[in-house]
């Protein structure tokens, strides 16, 4: 996918979510930075990484708390209105897959740093 397909689908998903839900269902704050590959530590990926694990945890906890918001709602609400919950939780889902592809990239490059030099 290009950089170009990527940014404009965290814009998409971002303007999903900003469609208000109920107040027990939170929207987590934004992704943890992701360590570098190039200079990270061990220790800095093993943190990057629990860290995007609870990030990711949120994420789906507010697809489920969505999802139950749907089911649970009054026969009077609009359909419209669940369709946009549902978009909800599948763009918080998006955002989730896109902030682990994210780190695995950064571990991939983090691993190849400590392979030792391939000798002739």
């Amino acid at each position: 996918m290009g950089r170009t397909a990527l940014v404009a689908g965290f814009v998409a998903a971002a303007s999903l979510l900003a469609i208000p839900a109920w107040a027990d269902c939170v929207l987590p704050g934004p992704a943890p930075l992701v360590p570098r590959g190039e200079v990270a530590t061990h220790a800095d990926m093993k943190i990057g990484h629990d860290a995007l694990q609870t990030y990711v945890n949120a994420l789906e906890a507010y697809q489920t708390c969505l999802e139950n918001q749907i089911a649970k709602a009054p026969p009077d609400t609009k359909p419209e209105l669940k369709l946009a919950w549902r978009a909800q939780g599948n763009a918080a889902i998006d955002v989730a897959k896109a902030a682990s592809a994210r780190y695995a990239e950064q571990y991939k490059i983090f691993k190849a740093r400590q392979q030792p030099p391939k000798q002739n």
